[in-house]
């Protein structure tokens, strides 16, 4: 799509925003000058404009001077306090680079030269937190999950020496993710509320929504839906209030898969279709895997097989393209069972590689896998998973949980064995 061609009321409907920053840089010499304005698409107006003269040594100074005035135009006190990220101008225009070129990754090849200008950065600047958290970050997407938590670690520890409280709560967040992606809820709560707690107290709202919705993660991994769901909602209604693009198209596709596994597949598909328009619009691979792969899910549980193939095998496409095998299995196993069910062959070995390469296998894939190779050792692994959750559960959340599709199925299964 080509933007500059765009009238502000295009702009808008393409990119799904009520307010638009536009600009324009000029460099002479050490000397450059800025011009900015933020134009109000629903008011048709102008809010706010503003230029600027600097050395370009200065340009990590016109951050500041960027947010203040784009914050008071649009009402929004800011409780953080003023620091830069570096004084290095060649470290911080090198990170804004990798931080755009990781937004618009599509391959784990575009991953490995983001990490490459991050490790230009970070010679430059070792102590610029959010260059770290950038740097973890490409680790996790590419599955090394160990590297990506040691880097977190010791990003933290930089952040608290130079008393950066707003990127200890981004590292707090980014752990938080680590341990409760290895099986460790308590502590990934711990880490998301104590990272909530500082996002208030400086009034990141996109941070707090960003710890909603981790929170929203771990309850429904631990099988608590309703809680999941409650989460997501807040972190949506944070999302629309800042018009945040990114953080909405995560939101909707959450709320969706809650409702999936509470058994409501028109509204699962309803929350997750707009979500898919979002991350479409903002072109985000890595966020569409799941999106599709939801989508997969849910008309495979409506048996629209047809329809469910075409969805799987988009996530796939970008999983292999992106180097990305989180929930590889997953998507596999459910494209599988339909091939089956259909009389479609399919590599019965790559399922037992993508089986070994696993260190974790939950409970509904569990299921899945007892469906398609009826080994009973699966289904008995369902069954003992689905206990152990409800074992710290009272009384009216277990009557919740094994009324939802997915733990009912296991249990009727089991039951059909003993």
């Amino acid at each position: 799509i080509d933007y500059r061609n765009m009238d502000s009321s295009s702009l808008s409907k393409t990119l799904l925003v009520r307010y638009i920053a536009q600009g324009v840089l000029w460099k002479m010499g050490e000397i450059f000058q800025l011009s900015l304005e933020l134009y109000d698409t629903k008011d048709k107006k102008v809010v706010w404009s503003d230029r600027w003269q600097e050395k370009w040594d200065n340009l990590p100074m016109i951050k500041g001077n960027l947010s203040d005035g784009l914050l008071k135009a649009l009402n929004i006190t800011k409780a953080i306090e003023k620091r830069f990220e570096t004084a290095n101008p060649e470290a911080y225009k090198l990170y804004l680079k990798a931080k755009y070129n990781y937004d618009n990754c599509q391959n784990k090849k575009d991953l490995i030269m983001v990490q490459k200008l991050i490790k230009k950065v970070l010679d430059l600047d070792n102590h610029m937190v959010s260059a770290g958290v950038l740097k973890g970050a490409t680790y996790w997407d590419l599955g090394d999950y160990d590297q990506a938590m040691k880097i977190y670690t010791s990003t933290l520890k930089k952040a608290k020496k130079i008393d950066d409280k707003n990127g200890v709560g981004l590292c707090l967040n980014c752990i938080g993710i680590g341990y409760s992606y290895s099986g460790y809820y308590e502590k990934g709560l711990d880490c998301f509320f104590e990272s909530l707690k500082i996002r208030k107290i400086l009034n990141d709202k996109r941070g707090v929504g960003d710890s909603y919705n981790n929170i929203g993660n771990v309850n429904i991994d631990i099988g608590n839906y309703e809680e999941g769901l409650n989460y997501y909602l807040k972190a949506l209604f944070i999302d629309e209030e800042l018009c945040d693009m990114f953080g909405k198209g995560s939101s909707l596709s959450n709320i969706g898969n809650s409702y999936y596994l509470k058994g409501n597949y028109d509204k699962a598909l309803d929350y997750l279709t707009k979500s898919l328009k979002i991350k479409e619009s903002l072109n985000y691979s890595y966020g569409l895997i799941y999106t599709l792969g939801n989508i997969g899910n849910v008309k495979f549980a409506q048996q629209e097989f047809e329809s469910a193939i075409d969805f799987l095998k988009k996530s796939l496409k970008i999983q292999k393209e992106m180097g990305h095998k989180e929930i590889e299995l997953e998507t596999t196993v459910h494209l599988y069972l339909i091939y089956e069910s259909l009389g479609i062959k399919y590599d019965k070995n790559h399922i037992n590689k993508l089986i070994e390469k696993s260190e974790y296998i939950e409970f509904e894939i569990n299921l899945r896998l007892y469906m398609l190779l009826n080994k009973t050792e699966y289904i008995i692994k369902a069954y003992k998973q689905i206990q152990d959750k409800m074992s710290s559960m009272s009384v009216n959340r277990k009557t919740k949980f094994i009324a939802y599709p997915i733990p009912a199925l296991i249990i009727d299964e089991f039951e059909k064995l003993i």
